[in-house]
Order: C-alpha cells, then structure tokens, then sequence
C-alpha cells in the first residue's frame, strides 16, 4: 500500500504546482503584461515566462494523470465511473483532459500564432502618481 500513499502525495503534488501555476499566470503575469509593467516588449516577456513555465505545467498534468489512473487502476476504482455518486471523477478528468489537451496540442499550435500575430492589447496607461498598492496620489 506504500505504493499508492506514493501515488496519492504526487498526484496532489502534480496538482498543487499545476493549478498554482496557472493561477499566478492567470492573476499576476497576464494583468502585470497587459498593464505594461514588466516592459515594453510583452510578446518577449510572456514567452520567456511562458518557456520556463510550459515544461513544469504539462509535467505537472502528466504527473497528475499517470497517478490518477496508477490509483484507479490499483485500488481497482473503475466501477465508480458507473455510478452518479462519484460525479467528481468525471470532472477531475474532464477537466485533466481539458488542460492537457490545452496545454500539449492548442497551446503550441493556435495561442502562439495568435500572440505572434499581434493580438495581445496594448498597456493600459496610467497615471505617473498610481504606480504599486498606495492608490492615486496618496503623497
């Protein structure tokens, strides 16, 4: 049974760091970019975030299925994909296949063509007195 305490420690691992990540990029890289604050050349900026973080984020998902289906198999859980009761095995898949499907196949295919092609927004100007956290002219 070591073995599936293994299984289950990666699997949340493989998770933690998977929608941890996309949830820094979601809320800090990608408003920071739009903004401007991370310099003038975003396409530059993202893809050189979007290299590191590419690799940790599809090795997460990998992590993350292998598990899922090492535990499924061995605990022998198939029949639960039978029964409404256990509806959130559905979605846990669902929603893995949709973000490996993203990650592996749309991602390098169809967003990078996009961002190549010049449809990230420009910066959202601001005034000189708003930059961090005080608020507009608080000296």
């Amino acid at each position: 049974m070591d073995d599936v305490i293994i299984a289950r420690a990666l699997h949340v691992l493989g998770v933690v760091v998977w929608i941890g990540g996309v949830a820094m990029v979601t809320m800090v890289v990608l408003p920071a970019l739009r903004r401007g604050d991370l310099g003038a050349d975003r396409l530059q900026v993202f893809e050189a975030i979007e290299r590191r973080f590419a690799w940790h984020a599809r090795l997460a998902t990998l992590i993350v299925g292998l598990t899922g289906f090492y535990m499924t198999q061995r605990l022998d859980l198939w029949g639960r994909f039978r029964s409404g009761g256990f509806w959130w095995m559905h979605a846990m898949v669902c929603l893995w296949l949709l973000f490996t499907l993203l990650l592996f196949v749309a991602e390098p295919l169809i967003l990078h063509r996009r961002f190549h092609r010049g449809l990230l927004p420009p910066p959202t100007p601001r005034l000189p007195c708003c930059s961090g956290l005080t608020g507009c002219c608080s000296h």
